[in-house]
């Protein structure tokens, strides 16, 4: 049985955070038990992730994802939704009574509701005796595999050494393309801020993608809104901003458009989720909270749809 005293995971987005769902549902599994998790998030806010972070994303972004789809944590995502205040809600375009569970909503408000649930979880861990202790703004920059003490040390770009029995990487998308914006080449999209020109101003040119796909869309979505509204009742035609006439966007793909499968094939693949999320749900129920062989392989196999 594995036995660990500190624990630590680098990244603290989605991947994080069900780390420690399964930790908090799973402590009496590790031997003497786990006496503290440090978790290490390079930017500001613990528990949003990458692609849901105000600093990398656009509130014109969407999630591929809804609230029926997560695997569940201590709350679900459109009941979080319902519990914000007017204010907030408005900032996602929502009103309390047309929040649905299987609806997708904006990206921006996905990750709020990922820092949210991380606090929850945080708070959870404790009641088991586990404490977490959060390292925000905090950039990991090496980690020491010391086998002659079997430990493994953490270094940050602050300078900081930390000693643990363990290390959990998950810190997400890693772009190793440099950007060579003076030929007007990115080698990613993210963080889409860099991509998008300053107030007043416009891209009067035409813009490729290498890609067609969820990336490629959200590049899209950003730009257009901001060169340009669509109009019309029910057939749309985008009229461009004045001076930026020759604003134009063109997509380069190898193998055609490659939306999420389950915009695209309603079924099975989004009956799929909706079978499984509803199937673990009714064993849970009826277990009366112990897990089944079946119901962890499910969420296994739904987990691979997900991440």
């Amino acid at each position: 049985m594995l036995s660990l005293n500190r624990l630590a995971i680098v990244g603290s987005g989605p991947t994080a955070l069900y780390l420690l769902r399964y930790l908090a549902e799973s402590a009496h599994e590790f031997g003497d038990g786990i006496a503290s998790i440090d978790v290490f998030e390079q930017g500001p806010q613990l528990g949003v992730g990458m692609p849901y972070s105000r600093e990398t994303t656009d509130h014109h972004h969407m999630c591929n994802i809804s609230s029926e789809e997560l695997p569940p944590l201590v709350q679900s995502f459109a009941d979080w939704l319902r519990s914000l205040n007017k204010e907030s809600l408005n900032e996602f375009g929502l009103s309390r009574d047309n929040v649905s569970h299987d609806e997708t909503y904006s990206r921006i408000a996905m990750g709020e509701y990922f820092a949210d649930q991380f606090q929850a979880m945080v708070s959870k861990l404790d009641r088991v005796g586990i404490e977490v202790v959060e390292h925000s703004s905090c950039k990991v920059v090496d980690i020491v595999d010391q086998r002659h003490a079997n430990t493994i040390v953490v270094k940050t770009a602050a300078g900081s050494r930390h000693t643990f029995d363990a290390v959990v990487i998950a810190s997400g998308h890693h772009f190793c393309d440099v950007d060579d914006p003076d030929s007007g080449y990115f080698a990613s999209p993210w963080p889409i801020q860099k991509l998008l020109p300053k107030k007043g101003q416009f891209c009067d040119f035409t813009v490729g993608t290498l890609g067609a796909s969820l990336s490629a869309f959200d590049l899209i979505s950003s730009l257009a809104h901001r060169h340009g509204k669509f109009t019309g009742d029910g057939s749309l035609r985008y009229k461009a901003n004045e001076g930026c006439e020759n604003f134009k966007l063109v997509m380069h793909s190898a193998q055609g458009w490659l939306p999420h499968l389950q915009y695209e094939q309603v079924e099975p693949f989004r009956e799929l989720y909706r079978h499984v999320t509803a199937g673990i749900h009714r064993e849970w129920t009826l277990l009366g909270g112990v897990e089944s062989p079946n119901a962890d392989r499910s969420k296994r196999h739904m987990a691979s749809f997900l991440w």
